[in-house]
């Protein structure tokens, strides 16, 4: 049961007044604009997602292994399930993550 029937259902028992049915109306509209409006600002990026479902220790271990030369383009390209030449974002995102968390 919605909110406004609620209140429908108070005003046919004199329980509240139309004016006061109005003002939470509105009320109820803003909210749920405001709501929608924080749902669509933007989905996450790419990188962003795959750094959740893969975990950041995870990543951050092959991408040092893959900075310190100890595994190949190849090889991290194919633990993260991430083009060779999309690393650099992924590791953008991951530090993001890390500058974040600190």
């Amino acid at each position: 049961v919605s909110r406004e029937v609620v209140l429908r259902r108070l005003l046919e028992f004199d329980l509240t007044t139309w004016e006061f049915i109005e003002e939470k109306g509105r009320e109820y509209r803003k909210a749920y604009a405001e709501a929608r409006a924080a749902e669509t600002r933007g989905t996450p990026s790419y990188y962003r997602v795959k750094l959740r479902d893969l975990g950041h220790a995870y990543v951050g271990l092959a991408l040092e292994a893959y900075n310190r030369d100890e595994i190949n383009a190849s090889d991290i390209s194919q633990y993260l399930e991430v083009k060779v030449n999309k690393l650099p974002q992924l590791e953008a995102e991951y530090r993001r993550g890390a500058a974040a968390a600190v």
